[in-house]
């Protein structure tokens, strides 16, 4: 049994930061599951990564780049390709692709995602997560995955999910969160590598990516942690988005974790918001791991803001700490 924490990133070895991005999401016996998957979107076996053996060897193995698959995303841009967006978000939140706040700003800002049309996603936005060094987020549908350049706001690439993902098969995905390599390394981890939980209604699957690489690699299965079935817990099935913020500089996370489980601290610093139906609910990912009581959607600190996309189109969340927290539409 293993419980994926960031208490155990602080309290253990290095190698254990880097992958602890479960945040007491996960607990339950580890399935097999090994490969890696590149921003080709093809896959190789490799040597399994195990959060249960933190001496294991966490070498991707990698795909080679000389494959001839083309990952740029470059191709032809002029509207007769029908790869140019409609510029018609300021005026029609119906063609709005995703919502920006933007770091020290207190409005939404409402964006149609630009690149060539093809690499946008296919279907419902079901999940995203941040990779927080490149300032990319991954977006991932039931099918595929469009990596979305933050600084451009633009799509750049597009991966088949089942190559990308292979051992999460056809669970559909609800939220996803990553730890970000520079949190991982100040426990004596690697830098260049991300945790990445995505969760789905029954399950916990944790990834790790390796930023030079561009691979991902499996690590584990499991079942939700003790703590998903306490009454401020978020039901499990009706879960939009998630991210991780492990600074909380913004002070939207207010609880206090000596107040909720009797730890040192006074105020929440690394925590996991996660929105589910029409609420937030917030847990604490650097004391004791446990839910505070969930708010409205309408009142949790900057989804409160002026410009919020409304809460029932919300498929997907990401936060990264230079580009400001998104939220994607989900159909």
């Amino acid at each position: 049994m293993f419980v994926a924490s960031l208490v155990l990133a602080a309290c253990s070895s290095g190698d254990e930061a880097a992958r602890a991005s479960a945040a007491t999401l996960g607990s339950g016996e580890q399935t097999d599951g090994t490969g890696t998957a590149d921003m080709t979107g093809n896959s190789s076996s490799a040597m399994t990564f195990s959060p249960v053996d933190s001496d294991a060897d966490t070498e991707t193995g990698g795909v080679d780049s000389d494959s001839g698959a083309d990952t740029t995303g470059i191709g032809p841009t002029d509207s007769e390709t029908g790869n140019v967006p409609p510029a018609a978000c300021a005026d029609d939140l119906a063609a709005c692709d995703a919502w920006v706040l933007a770091p020290d700003t207190g409005v939404w800002n409402p964006i149609t995602i630009g690149g060539p049309t093809p690499l946008a996603p296919t279907g419902e936005v079901l999940a995203a997560f941040d990779i927080e060094a490149p300032q990319l987020v991954y977006v991932l549908s039931a099918t595929d995955v469009s990596v979305l350049d933050l600084e451009t706001q633009s799509w750049i690439t597009k991966l088949d999910f089942a190559a990308t993902f292979p051992n999460i098969g056809d669970d559909p995905l609800l939220a996803a969160y990553s730890i970000p390599g520079h949190w991982g390394a100040k426990f004596e981890g690697d830098a260049n590598i991300e945790g990445i939980t995505m969760v789905s209604s029954t399950t916990v699957y944790i990834y790790r990516y390796d930023i030079e690489a561009e691979t991902f690699t499996f690590g584990e299965a499991s079942a939700f942690a003790d703590s998903w079935f306490t009454p401020n817990a978020p039901p499990q099935g009706q879960l939009r988005a998630g991210w991780l913020d492990v600074t909380n500089a913004h002070d939207w996370a207010t609880g206090s974790p000596e107040a909720l489980c009797g730890a040192a601290a006074t105020e929440t610093g690394p925590h996991v918001p996660i929105i589910a139906a029409n609420q937030v609910h917030i847990v604490d990912a650097g004391s004791c791991f446990e839910f505070y009581a969930p708010e409205a959607y309408a009142t949790f600190v900057p989804t409160g803001l002026p410009g919020a996309p409304d809460v029932g189109i919300v498929g997907a969340g990401a936060y990264s700490e230079t580009q400001g927290l998104w939220l994607f539409r989900g159909t």
